[in-house]
């Protein structure tokens, strides 16, 4: 994936040569975590160790070892130090199977493929009628004012038919 013509390099194969490296990485959501990288995949997914969670700058959580899907992360941010000029013992994309934690990646790697893929299935008709009249008017698109005007006839009808037993037994 590399291309000299556009100054293009493979992040995996960048990252592979920081592994051991202290990075924070940023997911979309905002959160942040920081901790040394430990192994990357082809899929961008990411195990950091001694990793903390970080929200809005404050520490929330020491998890230890964190794994962060790659299609969650937003960008990776390396600290330039003298110490990272040194290469680390892992120095290339090819040798991230040599890892001690390669094993570890490649069992989370196949969990993932093992999910199954595409959109979930639809859900049930609901065959309770409060359920159904829920789904009519609450859920989804549906949801609408409806239920108030409903509420309203409905405590006007027993008001009404309070009102008709009590005039009733006094004339």
């Amino acid at each position: 994936m590399s291309d000299p013509g556009l100054g293009r390099t493979d992040p995996s194969k960048f990252l592979g040569e920081l592994i051991g490296s202290p990075v924070r990485v940023k997911l979309y959501s905002g959160v942040e975590y920081r901790g040394d990288l430990q192994t990357i995949d082809g899929y961008m997914n990411v195990v950091l160790e001694n990793g903390k969670e970080f929200i809005h700058g404050n520490v929330t959580r020491d998890y230890g070892d964190i794994f962060l899907r790659g299609n969650t992360v937003m960008s990776f941010v390396i600290r330039r130090q003298l110490s990272s000029l040194i290469p680390p013992k892992i120095a290339s994309a090819k040798n991230l199977g040599s890892a001690p934690n390669a094993k570890r990646m490649q069992e989370v790697v196949s969990f993932y493929k093992k999910l199954p893929q595409g959109p979930a299935p639809a859900a049930k008709k609901p065959t309770n009628p409060l359920a159904r009249y829920r789904a009519a008017y609450f859920d989804g698109d549906n949801a609408s004012g409806k239920p108030l005007l409903h509420l309203a006839l409905v405590v006007l009808i027993f008001g009404y038919s309070l009102e008709y037993q009590h005039l009733k037994a006094h004339h």
